[in-house]
């Protein structure tokens, strides 16, 4: 098709489909199709992951929430344990449900410190307008140009305001508020054609 031809020149090609694919963009092995900014192995593209960095950060400052609101409780129910091992051999449902609770406690700290690594990864990403893909790639790119002398620039990075702005669709005139409020906003614009 000579339209694929003219399109082969400008952009790379995929090495999935042998098609050429647009900047920025990713073959899914899952649904098939290129995924613009794919920052996790989903199909996590660019005009959900708004909404998936959303998610990560409510799951976090939900289990955060109960990790904090549960510690004395959790604390209360380990210091029983501990006294009633040392009274006694034998099991009770009280102590069942105590271990219940201190699992539940250990459990919920866990999934919070994970969710927080997580989340910390993405906002990253976010700040510094990468995928993941494009950052261990930038890496050897940053390691080659300081080899011979030059910096390395990110093109995409626009610094960090910008960065969350242009990530997760919000225009100029839109307020950073926005960011944290799961609210249906428009598609975002082309990178290479925003006014950023």
């Amino acid at each position: 098709n000579p339209e694929n031809a003219i399109e082969a020149l400008f952009y790379p090609v995929c090495k999935a489909c042998i098609v050429a694919k647009p900047p920025r963009t990713h073959h899914c092995r899952i649904c098939g199709n290129f995924i613009c900014i794919a920052w996790i192995n989903n199909c996590v593209g660019r005009n959900n992951h708004r909404y998936f960095v959303l998610f990560c950060a409510y799951m976090f400052l939900g289990t955060l929430y109960v990790s904090i609101s549960g510690y004395d409780h959790f604390l209360d129910q380990l210091y029983l344990q501990l006294k009633n091992r040392s009274k006694s051999n034998s099991s009770s449902d009280y102590e069942s449900d105590q271990s219940s609770a201190i699992f539940l406690g250990v459990l919920c700290a866990t999934v919070t410190f994970i969710l927080g690594l997580f989340t910390g990864w993405h906002c990253f990403l976010v700040s510094t307008n990468q995928t993941t893909i494009e950052l261990y790639a930038n890496k050897k790119k940053k390691k080659l140009l300081k080899e011979k002398g030059k910096r390395f620039r990110n093109k995409y990075d626009r610094g960090f305001i910008n960065n969350w702005r242009s990530v997760l669709g919000l225009s100029r005139r839109d307020s950073i508020s926005l960011l944290f409020l799961p609210i249906a906003l428009p598609t975002i614009r082309d990178d290479y054609k925003t006014d950023y």
